[in-house]
C-alpha cells in the first residue's frame, strides 16, 4: 500500500461544533522530499481541484511576489496570535492582489544560527497582464512546491521553538497547506479557506 492510500484510509470523522468534518492525523512533515513523493502526487490532485474550483483555466498569465514573517515576529506568541499575524500579512498587500484572483502558499525557512522558522507566504495573482506565462497546469508547480531538506523538524528545532513560544501547532502544518484562494467576502472579511480547514479544529 503507497503512503497516499495509507494516508487516505486514515481518515477519522470528527465533529466540531455540530459540523462533521475529516481528519487525517499522521501526515509527512513535508510533501516533496523522495520517499513521499506520492504524497506530492495528492497534493497536486487536490491543487489541480482548488484551480478548477476558482475557474483558473490554462494557458493563464500571473504574477508572484511574496512577504517574510521573521521568526522573531512570531516568538513569544500562541497559535490565535500567529494566525492573526499572517491575516495582518495578507491585508498589508492588499491592493496588490485586486489586480487578479489570488492564492497563497506557504514556505518555512529556517535560520541556521537560531533553529527558528521564518514563515514566507508566497502570492499568486492570476491575471492577463501578467509577467509570467503559464501554459501549462504543470508549469505552475514549479512555484507551489518547495524542496524541503529531510527531518525538517528535528528535535533541535523543536525545543528552540518551545524556549521562545512559537506554537509548533502552526508550524507544522504550513508546509502541507494547499494553495489557497484568498478571498473577501461582502463585509469585506478576508478569509483563507485551506488555512481555516486546519483553525476551526483548535481549540
Amino acid at each position: 500500500m503507497t503512503k497516499a492510500n495509507e494516508l487516505l484510509n486514515s481518515i477519522t470523522p470528527i465533529n466540531v461544533n455540530g459540523e462533521e468534518l475529516y481528519q487525517i492525523d499522521n501526515f509527512p512533515d513535508v510533501p516533496t522530499t523522495d520517499d513521499k513523493i506520492d504524497f506530492l502526487y495528492l497534493l497536486m490532485v487536490i491543487q489541480s481541484l482548488i484551480l478548477n474550483q476558482q475557474q483558473i483555466y490554462f494557458p493563464i498569465k500571473m504574477d508572484i511576489f511574496h512577504i517574510d514573517i521573521p521568526s522573531r515576529e512570531i516568538s513569544d506568541s500562541n497559535t490565535i496570535k500567529v494566525i492573526n499575524k499572517i491575516y495582518q500579512s495578507v491585508e498589508s498587500v492588499k491592493e496588490k492582489l485586486a489586480t487578479g484572483k489570488s492564492f497563497l502558499k506557504f514556505q518555512l525557512l529556517f535560520d541556521k544560527n537560531t533553529l527558528l522558522p521564518n514563515i514566507r507566504i508566497h502570492f499568486y495573482v492570476f491575471h492577463k497582464n501578467g509577467e509570467i506565462s503559464l501554459r501549462y497546469e504543470s508549469s505552475l508547480y514549479q512555484y507551489t512546491f518547495f524542496a524541503y531538506e529531510n527531518e525538517i523538524f528535528n528535535q533541535e528545532r523543536k525545543e528552540a521553538m518551545n524556549m521562545v513560544s512559537i506554537p509548533f501547532q502552526v508550524i507544522e502544518v504550513l508546509p502541507n497547506i494547499n494553495l489557497c484562494p484568498i478571498i473577501y467576502d461582502l463585509e469585506g472579511n478576508l478569509h483563507l479557506p485551506e488555512l481555516e480547514n486546519y483553525t476551526k479544529t483548535w481549540s
